[in-house]
């Protein structure tokens, strides 16, 4: 009966001459093509669903694709589709748990927005170091400390040749601009001064400020009137650290523990590398990690 239906749904849209009309439907009577569980599907829905599909996958609406899809009556059992359907549900429950968990309680301040407008509305300029573990950027605190040029620190860290022979110089940037961790840094700064390493989505940077121009003509209308907007981006600019916050807040890294064995095997077989004495490295055991009582295999 589904499949009988399923076909039916398919044909409409697929022989419906006024179908860009329908997509963008906004009329009451919109028909109800099928029920699922509680939930109506109507026409407009579907035929923008399947318009998507079209587009998204690349593939070409002609007769070998409608006869393909209305003779597919095994897709509800199709091993694939079934394991689609379940990554489908838990990402939905996940996102589900991100809105009423993390992103639902991230609140804003008004000092939070007025700083964000105040940054919005000033440039700075800065050069900086580059260190992808913390003892390397420690090291190279230390010998900016010193007073060791940041040009010949320069060439020792970066394989750029631009920044290798303008001593790091990032030019002038606004808020937005870099990642949140490194302007947070630097608009905290006076100029001339050097931070200590800064961890960012990169590696670490050590950052010099060398130069700030703001804005003079700032009016309290002019912020009333960017201050929704302002607002929603400070709130976009708290999701990853919330969401970190809150995986923090329910893992039990004590009762945490991994395979380090099979994961490397594993890792050496995705990346395609071969020992050619040995070919492909096997996984003796399946299991990967282990939290609490739950074991996660290789397939998992």
């Amino acid at each position: 009966m589904i499949i009988k239906l399923m076909k039916v749904i398919v044909l409409v849209v697929l022989f419906t001459p006024f179908l860009s009309i329908v997509i963008h439907s906004q009329q009451t009577n919109d028909p109800n093509l099928a029920i699922v569980g509680n939930y109506n599907i109507t026409l407009s829905e579907f035929s923008e669903r399947y318009t998507s599909y079209l587009f998204s996958t690349g593939i070409k609406d002609n007769i070998v694709v409608r006869n393909a899809i209305l003779d597919n009556e095994n897709i509800l059992n199709d091993p694939r589709f079934v394991k689609e359907l379940e990554e489908t549900r838990v990402r939905i429950i996940l996102a589900y748990l991100k809105d009423q968990e993390v992103y639902a309680k991230i609140t804003v301040t008004e000092q939070e927005v007025r700083e964000a407008f105040s940054r919005v509305n000033e440039k700075i300029s800065a050069r900086h170091l580059f260190a992808k573990t913390e003892d390397e950027a420690n090291n190279l605190y230390e010998l900016a400390k010193m007073g060791v040029d940041f040009g010949l620190l320069a060439k020792q860290v970066f394989t750029d040749s631009v920044l290798q022979n303008n001593g790091g110089y990032l030019g002038y940037f606004t808020w937005g601009d870099m990642d949140p961790a490194f302007e947070d840094a630097a608009y905290s700064m006076k100029v001339g001064e050097i931070s200590p390493p800064v961890k960012t989505d990169y590696g670490y940077s050590i950052i010099k400020l060398e130069d700030r121009i703001t804005n003079p003509l700032l009016t309290e209308s002019e912020f009333q009137r960017k201050k929704p907007h302002l607002e929603n981006v400070v709130k976009m600019r708290k999701k990853e650290p919330s969401e970190a916050d809150y995986i923090n807040s329910v893992l039990d890294e004590s009762k945490l523990t991994f395979n380090d064995e099979n994961l490397e095997k594993i890792l050496i077989n995705l990346s395609g590398k071969k020992n050619q004495e040995l070919g492909n490295v096997e996984v003796q055991s399946r299991e990967c990690l282990k939290y609490k009582d739950r074991i996660y295999s290789q397939v998992e």
